[in-house]
């Protein structure tokens, strides 16, 4: 789960990525290095006696007409034998032998609903939902309503959406088509009524939500909301665990594969990639700056990307968190000019592009210490990195170096630059890109303390005499 964005972009980023392959394929040969699985059974239904091989931490996909056995095979054979060798039980009578060295538990992932229903949510099976109900019943509004808590369900409760009965969207009949579901136009797909607005959950700093705008939140959000709330909060910290806190808007592969284009069009007559092929430019640039997006949360964050180039990091991540604000700082004039232009062209807003030198910006006044996020992509030493970029850092903001994997020692003799700029390593954390061999590092450096009078220096002198 935590390589969510990485998965669903290496599907969709660009059409012509959409059919490649995501991860290098096994040469034959080392099909089964890693282990298998041995699978012999007698005659069952329409299924003749066999003998199967299964290569252990491989992904195997089972194909066949329908009748032709899959299921057979997997779940009235293949699982319950593994699970009764497993727990030392009697194998099913038409399995004669499981042998699956190193194999400690089988989880079924099926298309059986998680929830009791169809209307279920990551909020209602990880039981979110049935608490803030008891939450916001025991609020004086809702006390002064007669509102109870399974009022506010929105299966059954008396504050659902008349108009869907909870569902967030309504069935449009289209003759000769098939119906379109479109989202309710009385609650906006958020699945309650008007008077669900009328009772508001207070925090003790003073903030209060309503249930509709609670759920309405991300994960990440909501765990900021609802921090007062503890069984709440510790639900919503395991999904936040498990990765499900991202969450790819549906126009981001249109708008990345619209990016990629004009970045291989422009390319032609202006030097922005020395990448040049669809897929590579999807894996190498789109993918490599989506890992940012597993290790921090950006969503209504500011960010600077200095030295942006062709806008990497900074323009998919802003395609992939919208709420995102994101400045581009570039030392190229034409090169601005186009991530202005493309930009419009994506109908992206939140987005500015800057024509200047880093060293200089740092010393205007609304760019010192003022950026949630700083991004460098550069290949630059990060003694000189450091002083470019953190004096645009906040306190409590963070500086995201991404570097090659290896790049311990550059960041041990960096350590000193980085204190005496205000910041700290916060953590280093390795990561493959899917499609290829390639690992990179990402170098977090948190700031503690504004950075001094007199950094940066002049870039000659940042590059004569580097911290």
């Amino acid at each position: 789960m935590k390589h969510l964005v990485f998965t669903l972009l290496a599907a969709l980023v660009f059409s012509g990525a959409a059919s490649a392959q995501v991860r290098p394929r096994t040469a034959e040969q080392d099909l089964f290095a890693l282990g298998r699985i041995h699978l012999s059974t007698g005659a069952i239904h329409t299924v003749k006696p066999l003998e199967a091989d299964i290569p252990n931490g491989r992904l195997t996909v089972v194909t066949g007409v329908s009748g032709s056995g899959k299921t057979t095979l997997i779940l009235e054979s293949l699982i319950p034998g593994l699970e009764a060798s497993i727990e030392g039980r009697k194998l099913p009578e038409h399995v004669r032998s499981v042998t699956a060295e190193g194999i400690r538990r089988v989880k079924l992932i099926d298309a059986a609903p998680i929830g009791v229903n169809v209307r279920s949510t990551v909020a209602t099976y990880a039981d979110v939902h049935d608490e803030l109900r008891k939450l916001f019943a025991r609020t004086p509004d809702a006390k002064r309503l007669g509102y109870k808590a399974g009022d506010f369900s929105y299966n059954t409760g008396r504050l659902r959406c008349p108009v869907c009965d909870g569902t967030g969207s309504i069935s449009l009949d289209v003759q000769f088509l098939p119906d379109v579901d479109i989202p309710c136009p009385e609650c906006r797909g958020s699945r309650y009524g008007k008077d669900a607005g009328r009772v508001r959950l207070k925090t003790r700093s003073g903030a209060a939500f309503t249930l509709p705008e609670l759920m309405d939140m991300d994960i990440h959000m909501a765990l900021d909301a609802c921090t007062d709330w503890k069984v709440v909060h510790q639900r919503l910290q395991v999904l936040e665990e498990l990765g499900l806190s991202q969450r790819v808007p549906p126009e981001a592969p249109e708008l990345l594969e619209a990016y990629g284009r004009a970045l291989l069009e422009k390319n032609q007559v202006m030097n922005l990639t020395a990448i040049t092929q669809p897929d590579q430019v999807a894996r190498l640039h789109m993918l490599d700056c989506a890992a940012l997006l597993n290790y921090v949360h950006l969503e209504g964050k500011t960010l600077l990307d200095v030295g942006t180039g062709a806008g990497f990091p900074g323009l998919p991540l802003k395609i992939l968190c919208p709420t995102l604000e994101v400045t581009l700082l570039d030392s190229l004039g034409k090169r601005v000019r186009w991530l202005r232009e493309v930009s419009e062209q994506l109908g992206l807003s939140g987005v500015t592009a800057i024509h200047a030198r880093s060293e200089e910006q740092a010393l205007v006044k609304g760019f010192r210490d003022s950026f949630d996020f700083v991004t460098a992509r550069a290949v630059a030493d990060l003694r000189l990195l450091a002083e470019l970029c953190l004096p645009f850092v906040k306190v409590g903001g963070v500086f995201l170096a991404m570097k090659s994997v290896d790049c311990g020692p550059e960041v041990e003799g960096a350590a000193h630059a980085i204190k005496l700029l205000g910041g700290r390593v916060r953590d280093q954390a390795d990561y493959q890109i899917p499609g290829t061999e390639i690992t990179h590092r990402v170098v977090a450096i948190e700031k503690v303390a504004p950075t001094l009078k007199g950094y940066p220096r002049r870039w000659a002198k940042i590059q004569k005499e580097p911290l």
